[in-house]
């Protein structure tokens, strides 16, 4: 299968999932990106965050339609993803800075440590909302 074919599948394989899971960008599509098609991690996660924009206005208006969408819960969401998403591309941009290409390296390891502990942590989900009292 040309290479092609393999991008437009994996992106379909990840547009699915954020349709049915809201989901799929950083735990398919950067494992995919980096370690499948050997795209440098620092372009991976850029591509993954206009790939999420993209797929996730998508899926958003379809579940907007539906009526499944918690404004309030959006709205505070929002609140802190927002600063956070610039806060963590200006500490990309500085990491860029000091290390150069190096900052690949410490992209696949941070990736690597979220793609193992984001599991454990949801499976734990039930224990987790009695410490928290959700």
């Amino acid at each position: 299968m040309s290479l092609l074919l393999v991008k437009i599948s994996a992106g379909m394989l990840v547009g699915t999932l954020v349709g049915l899971t809201g989901m799929g960008g950083g735990a398919a599509l950067l494992p995919i990106l980096i370690f499948v098609l050997g795209v440098p991690p620092i372009v991976a996660v850029g591509s993954a965050a206009a790939f999420n924009a993209l797929t996730k206005i998508g899926a958003g208006f379809i579940h907007w339609r539906h009526r499944s969408v918690d404004w309030r819960l959006v709205s505070l969401l929002a609140l802190g993803s927002v600063p956070g998403s610039f806060c963590g591309v200006m500490v990309l941009a500085h990491l860029r800075y000091l290390y150069g290409n190096g900052v690949n390296d410490f992209l696949r390891t941070v990736i690597g440590v979220l793609l193992i502990c984001i599991p454990f942590f949801t499976s734990l989900r039930g224990s987790w909302r009695k410490v928290c009292r959700i």
